[in-house]
């Protein structure tokens, strides 16, 4: 007789079960993880773009970043101070998020690039802290 024999089989199932049930919190772990570094590569590169488009006068406009509790929004003031929302971008609700700019914003002044205020965001996960820097030249630091 060629085959396996049911015993063997429930064996094979129970093992591989086991297995996929110690993985679970090592892969949901690891998800987190480059979940956190992403929103934080992301929240960087927003602020470096509104830098970059301040500083060569793109449409003869001011650029800033607004954060919110699950979002942050790249925006476009206009010379009469109007705003342009220009792309929101969502943070996870599991990333504990704060920063020290003044009412949660940042704008770079058009033609220098120089930010309205120095500060830094904070995002927490389970111990694990991200924080990017903006000084007042501009320079974003992650």
């Amino acid at each position: 007789m060629k085959g396996f024999t049911l015993i063997e089989l429930i064996l094979v199932i129970a093992l591989s079960v086991t297995l996929a049930s110690l993985a679970m919190p090592v892969y949901s772990d690891w998800h987190m993880t480059t979940q956190l570094d992403e929103t934080t590569a992301r929240i960087a590169d927003t602020l470096r773009l509104a830098s970059e488009q301040s500083r060569d006068g793109l449409n003869d406009a001011s650029f800033g970043v607004i954060f919110e509790q699950d979002k942050f929004i790249l925006s476009r003031i206009n010379g009469d101070n109007s705003t342009n929302s220009l792309r929101e971008e969502e943070v996870s609700p599991a990333f504990f998020q704060a920063n020290t700019f003044p009412n949660s914003e940042i704008y770079f002044y058009r033609s220098s690039g120089l930010p309205s205020s120095a500060g830094e965001i904070t995002l927490i996960w389970q111990g694990r802290t991200k924080i990017i820097k903006v000084n007042s030249l501009g320079v974003v630091d992650k």
